[in-house]
């Protein structure tokens, strides 16, 4: 089951909703997480199965490199996929001030 996320700057009005994970249909080719552009800066979602094929080009939000702290149990988990709560880039503002909520769950 994945989940449906809000993403939300607590600094500048960027706010996006996703779908975080998969559903039990196609969870085997799919795992939908955030992720930026790295020509565009923009945020997106894209399937993190697709990871080799899309290097250099986007950058998950599961990186390390893309929030500040550790992962902890209070975070968003998919499988083995796992993403900070709080603490993450802004891809309008640039800080550290993106926090991902969950509003819902899909199948």
């Amino acid at each position: 089951m994945g989940s449906v996320v809000i993403a939300k700057c607590t600094d500048c009005d960027f706010e996006k909703e996703f779908y975080f994970g998969a559903g039990m249909m196609d969870f085997q080719t799919i795992c939908n997480v955030p992720a930026i552009s790295t020509k565009t800066g923009k945020f997106g979602v894209k399937n993190i199965f697709e990871k080799e094929k899309l290097k250099g080009r986007y950058l998950f939000y599961s990186d390390k490199s893309m929030h500040l702290g550790t992962i902890g149990q209070d975070d968003l988990q998919w499988g083995d996929i796992w993403l900070k709560r709080n603490e993450n880039f802004c891809p309008i503002c640039k800080g550290f001030t993106l926090r991902f909520d969950v509003v819902g769950v899909f199948d």
